[in-house]
């Protein structure tokens, strides 16, 4: 019923992974440095995700069952059950991705060490934007922000080398600290 936390951290040789029925409980770091990692498929019986999937640089999709009643995947990204938290998007995946309408929060670390990750829209649905949310997105050129955010968070962009704008639709939001560091 639990993975507790850095129960298979560094396991390089792991590439699939179901997190099975009957598992409720999934510890932070659970799965971190599995750098072999392609695909991770959720049971319907996970509540508590409360491992990082972010930053895993192969990680091409993350799927959940559609009988859970907390997280939702949509096109292999990690949303909860609504749909208005983005929690996970594959740090695998190249090119530019559109954040769905529904979304309200990018989570901490959602998009770090997308490192294909070319360009990003974010919709004017999107309020608030998590601490490190693209850090280390170096292919990153740029960004176009809707204008419902109210705030970035800090090191949201932090470390993105190449990003050459963050185009704003609306008044610029409250950022943290250190959001372009690098």
């Amino acid at each position: 019923t639990n993975i507790d936390t850095l129960a298979f951290y560094t396991c390089s040789s792991l590439t699939n992974l179901l997190i099975g029925d009957g598992v409720a409980r999934v510890g932070s770091a659970a799965f971190g440095s599995c750098n072999s990692l392609i695909n991770v498929s959720i049971g319907k019986s996970v509540t508590n995700l409360a491992a990082s999937l972010s930053g895993l640089t192969k990680l091409l999709a993350i799927t959940v069952d559609p009988l859970n009643p907390s997280y939702s995947s949509v096109d292999g990204v990690l949303f909860d059950k609504n749909q208005t938290t983005l929690i996970c998007y594959p740090a695998g995946r190249a090119g530019a991705y559109a954040v769905p309408n529904t979304v309200r929060s990018i989570k901490a670390s959602g998009f770090k060490s997308c490192s294909g990750l070319t360009g990003v829209g974010i919709p004017g649905s999107v309020t608030n934007i998590e601490e490190n949310a693209f850090n280390s997105c170096t292919s990153l050129t740029g960004a176009i922000l809707g204008s419902g955010a109210t705030n970035i968070g800090m090191f949201a962009f932090a470390s993105c080398s190449n990003l050459r704008g963050l185009y704003f639709q609306g008044n610029a939001p409250t950022v943290g600290t250190n959001v372009f560091l690098g």
